[in-house]
């Protein structure tokens, strides 16, 4: 997922518009996020993202809620303005905070596809992602493979 993300960051949902393309002439959702940490890309400190679907959902499209922390893995601008998490549920990480006062992120799958190097991000229980641990170690692989694409 990391490696066929364009950017990867956490933040937070500060707007949603559901509008019809005017070139395309198909309702679109523009979410707007809050980048709190980038880890992968340059997405500045705000980034609205066009996804198809309006205000009608289309299937395996992720959601936004206004407020919503999230830790999102999104593929680059297609040439039609377009962009989505990476592989659409999986790339898209709720933050939620659980009766401890622990934050943990979970995707739209439970995170039952997250990578086997991931799993030490993991806590015992309910399976949610420390989102601080899963960036830094989403940090720590890119690094490496800027390094290992090194001359």
């Amino acid at each position: 997922m990391t490696d066929r993300a364009a950017i990867v960051f956490s933040g937070r949902c500060i707007g949603i518009r559901h509008e019809r393309d005017a070139a395309l002439g198909i309702e679109v959702t523009r979410a707007r996020f809050r980048v709190e940490r980038a880890i992968k890309g340059r997405p500045g400190s705000t980034i609205e993202i066009k996804l198809l679907g309006g205000e009608s959902r289309l299937a395996g499209v992720p959601t936004f809620r206004i407020g919503e922390e999230v830790v999102l893995f999104l593929y680059g601008t297609s040439d039609l303005g377009f962009t989505s998490p990476v592989g659409l549920g999986q790339g898209k990480f709720s933050v939620v905070t659980d009766k401890q006062g622990r934050k943990l992120a979970f995707n739209e799958f439970g995170n039952a596809n997250l990578e086997p190097r991931f799993k030490s991000a993991v806590p015992g229980d309910g399976g949610g992602v420390d989102p601080v641990r899963l960036l830094d170690l989403v940090g720590q692989h890119v690094s490496r493979k800027k390094t290992d694409a090194r001359p």
